[in-house]
């Protein structure tokens, strides 16, 4: 970033790194608010400090989102099921045994699971 200000931040981890987002946004910036993977508390944001610094926050979360809104998923599952048929578009899938489960939670605990982990039997 090179120490310049940014105009938009998309921001999936939120707690610390959401703070110095705010740092680093320019005048009319925006931050994207997409999660909050960090799992440590924001720091608090006020209206009165976006609006004084000319700034903006907007989030969204697809569960909640598609909960109250459920057809609005069919066009991009539509599209997903269409790539994955087609071999354009792959979901990795790992395989392990029952017995391996303390393994798959300690991998997904982790965060080392790049597709799904299927326990099989």
């Amino acid at each position: 970033m090179d120490g310049r200000p940014v105009d938009v931040v998309v921001d999936p981890v939120g707690g610390e790194v959401r703070t110095a987002s705010l740092d680093a946004l320019a005048p009319l910036g925006r931050i994207r608010l997409l999660g909050h993977a960090a799992r440590t508390p924001d720091t608090p944001v006020t209206g009165d400090e976006l609006w004084h610094r000319s700034a903006g926050m907007l989030g969204f979360a697809v569960g909640p989102y598609l909960q109250n809104n459920p057809s609005a998923a069919r066009p991009a599952a539509e599209s997903v099921i269409t790539l994955l048929a087609s071999g354009r578009l792959a979901q990795r899938v790992d395989a392990l045994p029952l017995s391996d489960a303390a393994e798959a939670h300690r991998r997904l605990e982790a965060r080392e699971v790049p597709g799904r982990i299927v326990l099989t039997v």
